[in-house]
């Protein structure tokens, strides 16, 4: 549908700005954002105002709307966690509890009402694993496609970083992927390749940036071997 709509008329271009700077931050089909990113350059012709467009997104995509709503999750989130560290120490309670009461052989009932505390807290925490679960995977999806965003717009602008505003992208998104998520993981490691890839596109449009970010590239070579292929091809073409 968006490419069947007349960009030459003012309205369209609307209609189809709405509906693709919608679609951005929500798809989960990182393959499509390329064309994505190409009708909305369509949309919006001129190079600055494409590139206030993407960087908006690119924002919405990996942190909420405002700081109030950041510290109002992290406080949820902390208050979670203490309840979920609660129910923990109710089942240590309990499992003690069970000890105390086979070896005095208490009575089968009494046993059998402690087993149903602890499959009730069980079954809780299970729920909570989920929750927490399903929030990590929301958040590296994002973090997936904010990298996936900013590695086809630093491929396709012909902005430089001195007067673009893209010099954001790198304490916004790049340093930051990179950073808060050092671990091991698998879901870390993927990450942490998109962001040093999109750093060595980044650093090919300055060379004072590629200067600055050597520290980071070094930095980055002691890591796993899937990052250091990503890293070895960036430092050469720099």
């Amino acid at each position: 549908l968006a490419q069947q709509l007349d960009v030459t008329d003012e309205a369209s271009r609307k209609i189809l700005s709405t509906l693709l700077r919608d679609i951005l931050p929500t798809t989960t089909d990182f393959e499509q954002i390329p064309l994505i990113m190409d009708l909305l350059s369509t949309a919006h012709p001129d190079p600055d105002d494409y590139n206030r467009l993407i960087l908006e997104a690119i924002s919405d995509i990996i942190q909420p709307v405002n700081v109030s709503d950041e510290d109002q999750n992290r406080a949820l989130l902390e208050e979670q966690e203490e309840y979920v560290q609660g129910l923990f120490d109710q089942c240590d309670d309990l499992e003690a509890e069970l000890k105390t009461l086979k070896k005095a052989k208490a009575g089968t009932a009494q046993q059998n009402e402690v087993k149903k505390k602890l499959m009730k807290l069980g079954k809780e925490l299970d729920h909570f694993e989920d929750l927490e679960q399903q929030r990590l995977d929301a958040l590296h999806s994002s973090w997936m496609k904010a990298l996936h965003v900013t590695i086809v717009h630093l491929k396709k602008t012909p902005l430089s970083l001195r007067d673009a505003g893209l010099a954001e992208l790198r304490p916004l998104v790049i340093k930051r992927a990179i950073k808060s998520h050092s671990g091991p993981e698998e879901d870390d490691i993927q990450i942490r390749k998109l962001a040093f890839k999109a750093l060595g596109i980044y650093c090919l449009l300055d060379l004072e940036t590629a200067k600055a970010s050597v520290p980071l590239f070094q930095h980055g070579l002691t890591d796993s071997l899937d990052v250091q292929e990503v890293i070895l091809p960036a430092l050469i073409d720099l």
